[in-house]
């Protein structure tokens, strides 16, 4: 896996794209996270006095979990756009760096395993579901096994 991220040279073209590509993505994310955020408080701030019209605290558990799953993509990307970088451009071709590169590719990969767990944890109708499908599911495999056992 490691020779299909090293190049010859100290930076092809895809190696710049894909990490402009991923700073870019990343940083409009948070640009419009950081929005969102704001026209949250504001709006809270503006209807303090007032009823609430619109639960608050939903949009912000929202706005939280956006955050969080921000937190997991920086953690995941970083490390392994920096070893593609690293053993690019010092051009390193140790075992050691081959290892660091399928470390990291397995974090990245990670990551989408991630996102689900942490949408149930924070979302309850995503939560509620999940429990619901689990319970049909354990309960097909309870009458299987009880009719196959007669």
């Amino acid at each position: 896996m490691y020779n299909s991220y090293r190049t010859n040279n100290y930076f092809s073209a895809f190696i710049v794209v894909f990490v402009l590509g991923a700073a870019l993505c990343f940083l409009i994310t948070v640009f419009a996270y950081f929005k969102v955020y704001r026209i949250i408080r504001r709006h809270q701030n503006q209807v303090q006095n007032y009823e609430n019209v619109i639960d608050i605290e939903k949009y912000k558990k929202s706005v939280f979990t956006i955050l969080y799953i921000l937190v997991i993509y920086l953690l995941s990307y970083v490390p392994f756009v920096c070893c593609i970088v690293v053993v690019n451009v010092v051009d390193l071709g140790s075992e050691s760096w081959n290892a660091a590169v399928d470390a990291c590719t397995v974090i990245v990969f990670s990551s989408s395993f991630s996102n689900p767990l942490l949408y149930c944890w924070r979302i309850k109708e995503i939560r509620h579901s999940v429990k619901a499908i689990v319970m049909k599911l354990r309960c097909k495999k309870c009458k299987r096994n009880n009719n196959s056992s007669s």
